[in-house]
């Protein structure tokens, strides 16, 4: 039974490929196979929605495959879903905006587009089919209430901003056979504490767990990437530890964690720490100062080549840095937000300086460019300040602005 059925538009027929019965929209999509949603934003099902596996219409029996995208967007007074076992695929938003607080989606589901149920205020649990062949990004996206799920079993990619804004998720299993998780996936799950993180994982893609409740966190051996800002603003995690399988690691993956400290175990070939800063094994590379990493006037050792992508981002125990002669390269927001940065020695040889290098230094007084610089991105010296001289050479001339 469907709570709340419009008489008024029972048995109408709105257009050749399209009916309402019961006062439901469903639209002919081949054969004898139809999509499913509401009538209009005027004309909305309550309480208790089923959604019929068949359904005769003008002598016609059709079968109900699937809930068309935005089908049942805003729906906030269903309460309740039944779905047919002859679902096949269920649109992007077919669910978003609605008041049920649980929802099981049959086996027979195949594809989930984006953001199906997002924004649903009350839902609490969640049980997706465990064959799903395709699942789109952003699926429980801002369901504030959610707290149990239990997700496909057969995930390769937890997908983009799966459970972002989540903020009753307490705890979380990935299953077995998921290799990346997606940017975003758990941003802003504020509540979450624990995460049981998969044998088979290689990748933590870029904000994947921004804003989140932990307090410590070991990667699993195993795990070969970890981006940038993957662990961002997780203002309470203190301690976290490397396995010796990751050899990449993109930007910086704490930025505004004050607190963490950060292990990597002795088997680990790419990377070393000296004075709670990571280079490469080689040491051509300082990738990132670790939060809580007080350098004062650092001096660079030599044999790097390069300042990686915001190695220093927010490092306000920054006072003064002098690079060696060999480093070829600063990346992108290496010293952005240094405050008391005041003076940075360039060496001869460097070749470029990426977009915001040295942005909202506001201590800096002067710098001098060297006659090698080939390539100097734009905004680097925005907000500074207390900047009173740069020295530029004519030779610069390939500047992006």
């Amino acid at each position: 039974m469907i709570v709340g059925l419009l008489a008024s538009v029972v048995n109408v027929a709105s257009a050749s490929d399209s009916f309402v019965l019961n006062g439901l929209l469903y639209k002919v999509k081949d054969g004898n196979t139809l999509e499913v949603g509401k009538i209009d934003d005027k004309h909305k099902p309550t309480g208790k929605l089923v959604i019929p596996a068949r359904v005769k219409y003008d002598g016609t029996t059709y079968q109900v495959t699937a809930v068309t995208g935005w089908g049942f967007f805003g729906c906030e007074d269903i309460t309740e879903v039944e779905f047919p076992s002859t679902l096949e695929r269920i649109g992007s938003y077919a669910f978003c905006k609605c008041g049920m607080k649980k929802v099981v989606v049959p086996e027979s589901v195949r594809q989930m587009d984006y953001c199906v149920f997002q924004d649903c205020p009350n839902l609490v649990s969640a049980v997706l089919p465990q064959e799903l062949d395709i699942l789109e990004e952003g699926c429980f996206k801002e369901c504030s209430k959610l707290t149990d799920v239990v997700v496909p079993k057969n995930l390769t990619l937890l997908p983009r901003t799966m459970f972002s804004d989540c903020k009753s998720l307490t705890e979380f299993t990935i299953p077995e056979g998921v290799v990346t998780i997606g940017d975003y996936a758990f941003s802003s799950c504020e509540s979450l504490t624990k995460i049981v993180f998969p044998s088979t994982l290689k990748t933590i893609k870029q904000n994947a767990f921004l804003d989140c409740g932990f307090t410590e966190i070991d990667i699993p051996e195993g795990v070969e990437d970890l981006y940038d800002n993957s662990f961002g603003s997780s203002k309470k995690l203190e301690r976290m530890s490397w396995p010796s399988t990751l050899n990449w690691v993109g930007g910086n993956p704490f930025r505004y964690s004050p607190n963490v400290k950060v292990s990597i175990s002795e088997q680990n070939q790419s990377f070393k720490v000296v004075n709670d800063i990571l280079y490469t094994k080689d040491g051509t590379k300082l990738i990132m100062a670790f939060p809580g990493a007080n350098p004062g006037d650092y001096v660079v050792p030599k044999g790097v080549k390069e300042i990686g992508p915001y190695a220093f981002y927010n490092n306000n125990g920054l006072t003064s840095v002098v690079l060696p002669v060999g480093v070829e390269a600063i990346g992108a927001c290496a010293f952005h937000d240094c405050r008391n940065l005041k003076k940075i020695t360039l060496p001869k040889g460097l070749q470029e300086i990426g977009d915001k290098a040295f942005y909202s230094c506001s201590s800096l007084e002067r710098i001098d460019l060297p006659k090698s610089l080939e390539r100097m991105e734009g905004a680097v010296f925005n907000f500074c300040g207390e900047m009173r001289e740069v020295t530029v050479y004519e030779s610069l001339f390939n500047v992006e602005r």
